[in-house]
């Protein structure tokens, strides 16, 4: 599914429009057009720590940290299954 993410590293913040799967074992996000901000991961999702819903208000985001980077995403109705099967594989 194509979604914006947030990343935050020790450099500072940055926005993203991505592609945000699971292939097997592995997160893959990807930038789907070469013409725009390239974020580029594969990512064992056994390696996740603290994956996790944010809820301010009405807004629920799904929150996720690998290595020294903090992934964030809105949750617009369509990742719940992502975020399903990242919770429950990390505890695993």
């Amino acid at each position: 599914m194509n979604l914006i993410i947030e990343m935050t590293d020790n450099i500072g913040m940055d926005y993203y429009y991505v592609t945000m799967y699971c292939e097997g074992q592995i997160l893959i996000i990807d930038t789907p057009d070469r013409r725009i901000k390239e974020l580029r991961r594969q990512i064992p999702i056994c390696a996740l720590e603290e994956v996790h819903w944010q809820v301010n208000g009405s807004i629920r985001r799904l929150v996720f940290r690998y290595q020294n980077e903090t992934y964030s995403i809105v949750d617009m109705g369509t990742i719940g299954a992502i975020a399903e099967n990242l919770m429950i594989q990390t505890l695993v």
